[in-house]
């Protein structure tokens, strides 16, 4: 068997889901989630996520309790010792490609990130099938994801900030790109597509209004005020993807906004530089996509 632990945003537990549901496929084993973080009280100053992944068509169980427990802890204490000394000592949090993994066998407990598309190419057609969107929260954009196909030349831009930009804790590790790098991206597009349309995903839309220059052909996917008649994460997740070209934030959001666009022709721009130095990612960006430099600050 193999247990994924699913953490963080949206983003993130695709990467996690992926990773090791071709695990498992390539094991020819069992696949089951760990969403036991999802279920806790969370600590002071930590940004709760929602299990947002459960908006698409995924097929893998929740492990229980003594699964957890039997696959994380196969030696009881020892294993324990062993997990902290890798986290705590040996900064060991599988963010980018360690294809050590993929020489695993037998029963499997991945804690991790896992943000390269190596984890799991092998499987990509069956993976892109379990990321399609259910059918209630597909129906709502319907329209919208028509206009998006219908438009020639749609650019997707997606600006993170949010804990980025005003969690000191989250800000240590984590670059924020200025508006110098979107403002590039953009002239980029607007050089060779003249007539392009951009399509403005963010969390926080006022900064982008205030900050950036655009042509005419501008609209606005997200809205200023997060309620309940905004898109889900998921519903702009996948109208991003609509979208036949992407300029990236470093998101994860972000990465699979494009990564699902099946396009061999979409031109994608991503940040060459991931975070603030406390992990290489070298492996996180697919050899087609253009690494765009990135400014400091906000």
């Amino acid at each position: 068997m193999v247990i994924t632990k699913l953490k963080g945003g949206l983003g993130n537990q695709l990467f996690q889901y992926a990773a090791g549901f071709a695990l498992a496929r390539n094991l020819h084993s069992h696949f089951k989630i760990d969403i036991s973080g999802y279920e806790r009280v969370p600590s002071r100053g930590e940004t709760m996520r929602d299990l947002d992944i459960y908006d698409f068509l995924i097929t893998a169980p929740v492990a229980s309790e003594q699964e957890i427990e039997d696959l994380k802890y196969p030696n009881g204490i020892i294993s324990k010792i062993a997990r902290s000394i890798e986290k705590k000592v040996l900064k060991r949090h599988y963010v980018d490609w360690h294809p050590n993994l993929l020489l695993k066998t037998g029963n499997v407990y991945l804690d991790g990130y896992f943000q390269s598309e190596k984890y799991f190419q092998s499987q990509l057609a069956t993976i892109f099938d379990q990321f399609s969107l259910r059918q209630k929260w597909l129906d709502p954009i319907q329209e919208i994801g028509e206009s998006i196909n219908q438009c020639n030349d749609s650019v997707s831009l997606h600006i993170r900030r949010g804990d980025y930009a005003n969690d000191p804790r989250v800000s240590r590790s984590f670059l924020v790109c200025d508006a110098q790098y979107y403002q590039r991206a953009i002239y980029y597009f607007l050089e060779r597509l003249p007539n392009c349309n951009f399509y403005v995903f963010s969390d926080d839309v006022n900064w982008v209004r205030h900050n950036l220059v655009f042509s005419d052909n501008v609209i606005f996917i997200s809205s200023e005020k997060r309620d309940v008649n905004s898109f889900r994460p998921s519903q702009e997740l996948i109208l991003m993807s609509k979208c036949q070209h992407h300029i990236l934030s470093n998101s994860s959001f972000s990465w699979w906004g494009a990564y699902l666009n099946p396009s061999k022709s979409k031109i994608v721009l991503a940040p060459d530089v991931w975070n603030n130095g406390y992990v290489a990612q070298p492996n996180i960006l697919p050899e087609s996509w253009i690494r765009f430099p990135i400014g400091k600050g906000a």
